[in-house]
C-alpha cells in the first residue's frame, strides 16, 4: 500500500482533518473535538492542540502557515501542539516550536505512512485501498494478479462449486483442520457447507477474510505446523495436496503487508 500516493490523491481538506482525528484514536491516543470545533489530542496526561493540514504535493508547512501557535493552544486549554501534515513541514517550523518551550509532535506524510501499518484493517479500509467490496461488507478484497486474467478459483471442498475467493463469498467462508482417526484433513469452503465439522484440533478454524491478513496467515500456519510436529504419526496423504492448493490460490487475494492488522491496533504512546 503506497500511502503517500494515496494522500496525494485526496483533494478534500475536511477529509484529511477527519482522518487525522480518527488516526490518533486508532493509535491509542484520545482525540476529541473542543468547544471551538478544533481537535485536541490527549496523551500522557497532556492535551495537544491538533493542527491538521493537507499539503501533499505542495510546499512544506512553515511558520507562515502555522501562526499564533500559543494563542491556539490556550484557546483549547491545551498544553502543547501537534502538527499533522500529509506532505512535509519546514525546519523553520520545528525551530520555532522548540523556541516556544511547549510540548510538540510533528508528523509528516512519511511518518504517518509508517504508523498506518499498525492500524486495524477496518480503519485502513475505510480510507485507503482500491480493493473490491461486497454490499455493506467493511473489508476490501484485493486482486494481486498482474494480468487481466480472472483469478483461479478456490472451490469449496464439499463439491458445491462455489468459489470462496469471490468477493460475495469470502466473508461466509472458512478453513479448518479435521482429524479422523489417524487421518488429518485440510478443509475449506462455505461455512454452511462445513457446518458438520468443528475443527477438532487445537488449530480451530479461521474465516477467510481473517486469514487474508498476513499477520493472521502467519499465526494460523504456525499453529498448523506445530500441530503436525506434535503428532508425527498422522497420515498426511490427504492433507498436503489440499493445503498446497489453498495456499497458492489464497495468495491471489492476500492483503498488502502494511494494510493493517486484523484485530487491535498497536499503540505508540
Amino acid at each position: 500500500m503506497n500511502y503517500l500516493k494515496e494522500f496525494s490523491s485526496w483533494i478534500d481538506e475536511r477529509h484529511w482533518i477527519e482522518f487525522s482525528a480518527e488516526f490518533f484514536n486508532e493509535m491509542g491516543w484520545n482525540c476529541i473535538e473542543s468547544e471551538n470545533s478544533s481537535y485536541v489530542v490527549e496523551a500522557d496526561g497532556k492535551r495537544y492542540f491538533l493542527s491538521a493540514r493537507h499539503n501533499a504535493g505542495n510546499g512544506a508547512i512553515g511558520t507562515e502557515k502555522e501562526l499564533d501557535i500559543l494563542d491556539r493552544i490556550d484557546t483549547c486549554n491545551a498544553d502543547g501542539f501537534i502538527g499533522f501534515y500529509s506532505g512535509n513541514y519546514s525546519t523553520g517550523l520545528y525551530v520555532r516550536l522548540k523556541s516556544l518551550g511547549v510540548p510538540f509532535v510533528l508528523f509528516n506524510g512519511a511518518r504517518i505512512a509508517i504508523y498506518m501499518a499498525y492500524a486495524r484493517s477496518f480503519f485502513v479500509d475505510k480510507y485507503f485501498g482500491n480493493g473490491e467490496r461486497a454490499g455493506r461488507i467493511i473489508w476490501r478484497y484485493y486482486n494481486n494478479k498482474d494480468t487481466d486474467k480472472p483469478l483461479k478459483p478456490l472451490l469449496c471442498v464439499c463439491g458445491c462449486g462455489k468459489d470462496i475467493l469471490e468477493v460475495k463469498n469470502i466473508s461466509y467462508s472458512l478453513v479448518l483442520l479435521e482429524q479422523y482417526e489417524n487421518q488429518l484433513y485440510f478443509l475449506y469452503g462455505l461455512k454452511s457447507c462445513l457446518a458438520q465439522f468443528d475443527g477438532n484440533t487445537y488449530c480451530g478454524w479461521v474465516e477467510i477474510n481473517q486469514i487474508l491478513h498476513p499477520d493472521q496467515f502467519a499465526s494460523w500456519n504456525r499453529l498448523v505446523s506445530n500441530y503436525i510436529s506434535d503428532n508425527p504419526s498422522l497420515d498426511l496423504s490427504n492433507f498436503h495436496p489440499a493445503r498446497r492448493e489453498f495456499m497458492c490460490r489464497l495468495m491471489q487475494r492476500m492483503r498488502p503487508v502494511n494494510a493493517g492488522f486484523f484485530m487491535e491496533a498497536m499503540s505508540f504512546q
